[in-house]
């Protein structure tokens, strides 16, 4: 017999749980009574007695001044009732009084919203006022597009809104996950003038989440450019605005990531670690979330999780590598986020030394060819240096003998990194008529030996 009651009672607990969430959908669902307050408009109907019959506007203090019974407190009282109390007061002055109350014109209603939203505060939305058409109350959704949706730190799955009932608070959680992903519009309940919405900081930011929220209609900010800050190993650090140019050409709109903001900076330099980039994002609560990002996995597995979206104010910070490894290199030159060009200085004996801009994974035969080539009375055609930052700061050197028929390869035709020189040195026997010479120079007043050198 106790088994007999263990195990209804077991079937009493799975059933309460199977059927729990559709209860709370209906409940969240179903339309709230409508209470009056300050702002409403009403009109009473006294059957056979006109004189006291008319419009009627609730006051500031809830209450409504009525022809022989004077005041009446109608504050947070429904239409239903209202008629029960009115014609209860009139039956002491009018034998079986018929009294009809309407409520013709809505007050605004005024919902606030706070937290991960982007534009957090107080909203006034307009019920419609049509007379005796039913009333079209707000939803959290309609109150989210009002403070423009939510941020990218927010946590859809624990969304609260909060209302006072006969003076107690009532806390409901929603889900506005399933909102968007199952279409469960039970998460998408009626709101009651003077309910609050507040929206929580996520602990763990899901980037797949992210991305799908992003380009929902819960998130409304994507139309706006938004400004981030870019700093360490890319070419341009500082502020950047992104998504201007798809605002002033009106072009579809492109969710702002992480690349792209390393391609607003002007790329990353040679120095730049993938695996260490850090996006630090400020909280509506003033907090800052700190996420670390391995671009690096971007570029070989392709993976979007390391694209994060961004949000206005994000920071970005792209650390310097403390080793290279020399295989990557032209992986890093192809990805979108590095830059379309770099800069070489070539200096020595050249027909055109100085600082000129080539295309990322040039060789170095073709830069010292597109310069004009060799000072050819001067110049060392056989070795070249060929200087580069390292990235703990030190500078190397290598000697390059070279060979113009060599296909691209890291001993006689390297490609070259931002930031690279070449240097072009004097040949044996210019290097030895320099030196003689200037020996001789104190000399050259000697006429026969001036004119045998010169």
């Amino acid at each position: 017999m106790k088994r007999q009651k263990g195990l209804i009672t077991v079937i009493s607990v799975l059933f309460f749980l199977a059927f729990m969430p559709k209860l709370q959908a209906q409940i969240n669902q179903t339309t709230p009574t409508y209470t009056l307050r300050s702002g409403d408009r009403l009109k009473l109907d006294v059957l056979g007695v006109p004189e006291y019959s008319s419009e009627y506007q609730v006051g500031i203090d809830g209450t409504i001044n009525l022809p022989v019974v004077g005041i009446v407190n109608v504050q947070g009282t429904t239409i239903e009732k209202l008629d029960t109390i009115i014609t209860d007061l009139y039956a002491r002055y009018v034998r079986e009084p018929e009294i009809t109350v309407n409520l013709i014109a809505y007050r605004p209603f005024t919902i606030a919203i706070a937290g991960e939203v982007v534009k957090p505060g107080s909203y006034t939305f307009e019920p419609n006022k049509t007379p005796n058409s039913p009333i079209q109350l707000p939803t959290v959704t309609d109150i989210l597009e009002l403070a423009g949706g939510i941020t990218r730190s927010a946590d859809v799955r624990q969304v609260q809104v909060r209302r006072y009932s006969q003076g107690k608070q009532q806390i409901f959680t929603l889900n506005l996950w399933d909102l968007f992903a199952l279409g469960d519009l039970s998460q998408n309940p009626l709101l009651q003038d003077g309910d609050s919405i507040f929206i929580p900081t996520t602990d763990q930011i899901n980037p797949d989440e992210i991305r799908l929220l992003a380009s929902s209609t819960l998130a409304l900010d994507l139309i706006k450019p938004i400004q981030v800050t870019v700093v360490g190993e890319v070419v341009r650090p500082g502020t950047h605005l992104i998504g201007q140019e798809a605002a002033l050409t009106n072009r579809p709109i492109v969710i702002p990531t992480l690349t792209q903001a390393l391609e607003k900076a002007g790329g990353i330099t040679a120095l730049a670690d993938l695996r260490q980039v850090t996006l630090r994002r400020q909280t509506r609560s003033g907090e800052n979330q700190i996420l670390e990002v391995n671009l690096w996995e971007l570029l070989q597995k392709g993976d979007p999780k390391s694209d994060l979206v961004l949000q206005q104010g994000d920071t970005i910070t792209v650390a310097q590598a403390k080793v290279t490894d020399p295989t990557e290199i032209p992986t890093l030159r192809r990805a979108s986020f590095s830059p379309d060009k770099i800069r070489v200085t070539i200096a020595g004996e050249v027909k055109n030394p100085g600082t000129i801009e080539v295309l990322p994974d040039t060789p170095l035969n073709q830069v010292l060819l597109s310069t004009g080539g060799f000072d050819n009375s001067r110049a060392n055609k056989v070795y070249v240096d060929l200087l580069r930052l390292n990235p703990n700061g030190s500078v190397s050197k290598q000697n390059i003998e070279l060979d113009f028929s060599a296909g691209l390869n890291p001993d006689n035709n390297p490609t070259l990194s931002d930031g690279d020189a070449i240097i072009v040195s004097r040949s044996a026997m210019t290097s030895f008529a320099d030196t003689l010479g200037e020996f001789l120079r104190p000399f050259r007043s000697l006429v026969p030996f001036a004119i045998f050198f010169d």
